[in-house]
């Protein structure tokens, strides 16, 4: 009887020990997909765009009716559900459609969603929840119409508040930083709804990988206190794929978050504005 505690102790204490390290293998797991996930549609990106005069899909697409819709958030995957197809694209008008089809390459196996308003109906308000790929159809961001920043603010006057959209891939500066495609976690997009903090200057962030199964959404005032990091693969116009870190970026300017580093460009600025700055 004895021996045999002992032997459950033993399991129970190496049962405890391999835990997190299959946890943590099961998360490198699901960061290898996601950044597999971008490569694929990055290379739906560049069919897109050998089939359209070397240019990158528009900021928006027009449904059967005529109804132009934006594709910063759906430029492939599946139709938005319910009423979120007022704004959000169906899945076969969306650029990356004949390339890619109705693919799970556009979908983030740690996708929580984002907690803010994306569709309004009167006064009905629709969140992009439990998942952006469930609610929206698609986990990723095409970085269009102004960086992930607040208010999409920057330092430096933008050259074109489009962004890429349809621009030819020249017009990119240093395509290997420039970045193409991102997850929600990399920036925000809006004020978090509800609570005594929801006020233009209170905006939301979202926890996806290496962030456990909890509550994703937290607003900026209390980011700074908590110790879950920000984290997304990014695709690059070159067409690479590397995942980042962006939780020291965020807290050290979280109204300009958006600037560059060594790593990546979010925006291009204005070409007069460059002469002064340290671009």
């Amino acid at each position: 009887m004895i021996e045999l505690l002992v032997v459950v102790a033993i399991i129970t204490i190496l049962a405890g020990l391999l835990l997190p390290v299959f946890s943590r293998a099961g998360e490198r797991g699901r960061v290898t997909q996601c950044v597999n996930n971008l490569r694929q549609q990055g290379f739906g990106i560049f069919m897109y765009a050998s089939d359209y005069h070397d240019r990158f899909p528009s900021h928006h697409v027009a449904e059967q009716d005529g109804v132009l819709k934006e594709v910063k958030m759906a430029i492939g995957g599946n139709d938005p559900a319910g009423l979120r197809s007022i704004n959000f694209p169906s899945a076969e008008i969306r650029p990356l459609h004949p390339y890619l089809r109705r693919s799970e390459v556009f979908r983030c196996p740690k996708d929580h969603g984002m907690g803010v308003w994306v569709t309004k109906i009167g006064m009905t308000w629709l969140q992009a929840k439990p998942t952006c790929w469930e609610s929206l159809g698609c986990s990723y961001d095409y970085n269009i119409d102004g960086p992930p920043s607040f208010l999409h603010r920057t330092k430096l006057p933008q050259e074109d508040p489009h962004g890429l959209a349809g621009k030819a891939s020249s017009w990119a500066p240093e395509p290997s930083r420039y970045i193409l495609m991102h997850e929600p976690p990399a920036g925000t997009i809006d004020c978090l709804p509800g609570g005594s903090h929801d006020t233009i200057g209170d905006w939301a962030h979202h926890f996806w990988h290496y962030s456990g199964n909890g509550n994703s959404d937290i607003e900026w005032h209390n980011l700074k206190n908590d110790s879950r990091r920000l984290m997304s693969p990014l695709l690059f116009v070159d067409g690479h794929v590397r995942f980042f870190e962006f939780s020291r970026t965020v807290k050290a300017d979280p109204i300009y978050s958006c600037e560059p580093t060594k790593d990546w460009i979010w925006y291009k600025p204005h070409q007069a504005s460059l002469a002064d700055s340290g671009w």
